[in-house]
C-alpha cells in the first residue's frame, strides 16, 4: 500500500481515538433511559397531535390533511430513530431489555 495513504490512516485514526476518547469522558456513550423516555413521550405526543389534526381539521380543507400527514410522519421519524438507538443499547446498556424495547418501537408504535 502507498506510504502516503497509510499515513493518512494512521492519523485519521489518531483523531478519531481521540474524538471518541472525548466524547466517552464526557458521558455522550452512557445509557440514559431519562432521556429516551423523554424522546418517546415526544415522539407519542407529536403523533396525537398530527391525530387530533386529522380528527378534527381534515374535514375543513386538504392543506389541513396533508398538515396533519406531516405532522404524523414526523412522529414515526422519532420513532424510528428512537428504535435505531435501541440497536445501540442506548436505553438501558442492557442488551436484552433495548432488544425488547427496540422491537416494541419498530412493531407498534412505528406500525
Amino acid at each position: 500500500m502507498d506510504p502516503n495513504i497509510v499515513e493518512r490512516h494512521r492519523i485519521l485514526t489518531e483523531d478519531f481515538s481521540r474524538l471518541h476518547e472525548e466524547l466517552k469522558a464526557e458521558g455522550l456513550f452512557d445509557p440514559d433511559p431519562v432521556r429516551y423516555a423523554r424522546r418517546l413521550a415526544e415522539a407519542l405526543v407529536i403523533f396525537l397531535v398530527g391525530l387530533a389534526m386529522s380528527y378534527y381539521l381534515s374535514p375543513l380543507s386538504i392543506v389541513f390533511r396533508i398538515l396533519a400527514v406531516l405532522v404524523m410522519t414526523l412522529a414515526g421519524g422519532q420513532a424510528l430513530w428512537l428504535g435505531h438507538e435501541g440497536g445501540h443499547n442506548g436505553f438501558t446498556g442492557d442488551k436484552k431489555i433495548d432488544r425488547i424495547i427496540q422491537t416494541f418501537i419498530y412493531g407498534k408504535l412505528y406500525l
